[in-house]
């Protein structure tokens, strides 16, 4: 008996083993086979991405130009002057304002804008000899 008892035990540890050896193998063949359709997925996605940014790049052409077309000066001036009622200034009629730069003074950290008194912008004011 214990002969017969000795070779079932030796069975059992034979298929015992055998069966973590295959599960071993199908675990490592299904990953095998996930990362196969990882990768394959991962290229579609690659391929629609290159698609949809090929087709981005087209349309940021076509709102270039319409942005070039639409911001043209010959139609703005056809524009004003036909919806508008706009025409250009006649010969004298146009004044030419010319920008002050205040100078500024440094007080403590913070730097502050020169407050100017209205007897100091009259001064400004005064044609240039």
């Amino acid at each position: 008996m214990s002969l017969f008892k000795k070779n079932s035990e030796d069975n059992i540890n034979s298929a015992f083993q055998t069966l973590i050896i295959v599960v071993m193998l199908m675990f490592v063949f299904i990953t095998y086979v996930w990362q196969r359709v990882m990768i394959v997925e991962v290229g579609y996605n690659i391929e629609r991405l290159r698609k949809e940014k090929a087709e981005f790049s087209r349309r940021n052409a076509e709102l270039l130009t319409e942005v070039a077309s639409l911001s043209s000066l010959k139609r703005i001036e056809k524009i004003a002057a036909a919806d508008l009622g706009m025409k250009r200034p006649e010969k004298g009629s146009l004044i030419v304002v010319r920008e002050i730069r205040l100078p500024q003074v440094m007080i403590g950290e913070a730097e502050k804008d020169y407050k100017l008194t209205k007897t100091e912008l009259k001064g400004l004011n005064k044609p240039r000899s």
